[in-house]
Parts: C-alpha cells; sequence; structure tokens
C-alpha cells in the first residue's frame, strides 16, 4: 500500500523532490527516466505522492518514498518532521 499524506504534504513532497527526482532513473530494472512527481487524490481528503517515469510510451509510477530509498535521498517522513519544525 502506498503511503497516505494530507493535500498540504503531497504538496510539500512534490515541490521537494521535483526538481532533485526529474531526469534521473527510476529504478535500475525498469530503467525509465523520470519525467514528473505527482501528487494523486486517494480519496477523503488523502493524496500519494508518486515519482512518474517513462521508457518509450510507457508509464511507471512508483512510490515517491521507493525512489527516495533508491537514490538514497532522505525520506518523506524526514521532510515532512523538518518542515513542521
Amino acid at each position: 500500500m502506498a503511503d497516505i499524506y494530507t493535500k498540504e504534504e503531497a504538496e510539500k513532497l512534490v515541490a521537494y523532490y521535483h526538481p532533485l527526482l526529474v531526469g534521473k532513473i527510476i529504478d535500475n530494472s525498469i530503467k525509465a527516466i523520470i519525467f514528473d512527481v505527482i501528487a494523486s487524490d486517494a480519496g477523503n481528503g488523502k493524496f500519494t505522492v508518486s515519482a512518474v517515469g517513462r521508457r518509450g510510451g510507457d508509464l511507471f509510477p512508483h512510490s515517491i518514498a521507493k525512489v527516495a530509498v533508491f537514490h538514497q535521498m532522505i525520506l518523506p517522513v524526514d521532510i515532512l518532521k523538518c518542515r513542521d519544525q
């Protein structure tokens, strides 16, 4: 199951990760190039955040937390903790 965020949290994560991830590969197995980081409405005021890679005509959305781990970046939960202080 994907991590769930409020709209405000999702917007913060998109703003943080988008400039860092666009142009990088999404993971070693797919090798799709990330072209966007998006927040998607999961209903009831909750959102998911995904990095979206493209290879050819195919799109590969991955959880932002998984992509952050792959690229050895600060995790979403830690970004949100820092921004709340």
